[in-house]
């Protein structure tokens, strides 16, 4: 879901894109369409933060690429692939630029998916304190939700709830709450 966390170092212009460090796993229903040790955030002003999953990482077996295209200043030309799994179907699910302009090569040949239709997980590694430390959420979504576990599972489970105001990562005890 792309959305999450600015990193707690300085902004260096309208474009940044960094490793994530930990796990991103991408679901459509019940299917896993991608899981990448090696996503990367782009942080762009004005929008959301955005996971990037290299190709290598996607399972393009169950995407389909459309005749949809947007373009973006600083990113250039993107793709669209709607998905097929489990019976169902979305369009324009993910996209990629496949050539970007400049600013963005550190994107070319990975993948971002529509918070809107995927489940978007991501796991840190180093445990919720480090991550927390790290992080802030920096969304202007409403009704979308982002579960990032520590490797120790689910005692260690955060919730974010994304809202339309900056908010600290909250370090919640998910033992009570087993859906996550």
């Amino acid at each position: 879901m792309q959305p999450l966390a600015a990193n707690s170092a300085p902004r260096s212009g309208p474009l940044r894109i960094v490793p994530f460090d930990g796990t991103v796993t991408v679901r459509f229903s019940d299917a896993i369409i991608a899981s990448s040790a090696r996503a990367k955030l782009l942080y762009e002003d004005g929008h959301d933060p955005v996971f990037y999953i290299p190709f290598e990482d996607i399972y393009f077996d169950l995407l389909e690429k459309t005749n949809t295209t947007s373009h973006s200043p600083l990113k250039g030309t993107a793709s669209y692939w709607r998905v097929h799994a489990v019976g169902s179907s979305a369009e324009d699910f993910m996209w990629a630029y496949e050539t970007p302009d400049t600013p963005a090569l550190a994107i070319a040949r990975h993948g971002a998916f529509d918070p809107g239709r995927a489940r978007i997980e991501a796991d840190p590694r180093g445990g919720q304190a480090a991550y927390a430390a790290r992080h802030r959420i920096d969304s202007h979504w409403q009704r979308r939700q982002l579960s990032v576990r520590t490797l120790q599972g689910c005692a260690g489970c955060l919730r974010i709830s994304l809202s339309r105001h900056r908010s600290a990562v909250p370090a919640i005890d998910c033992r009570q709450d087993r859906r996550a």
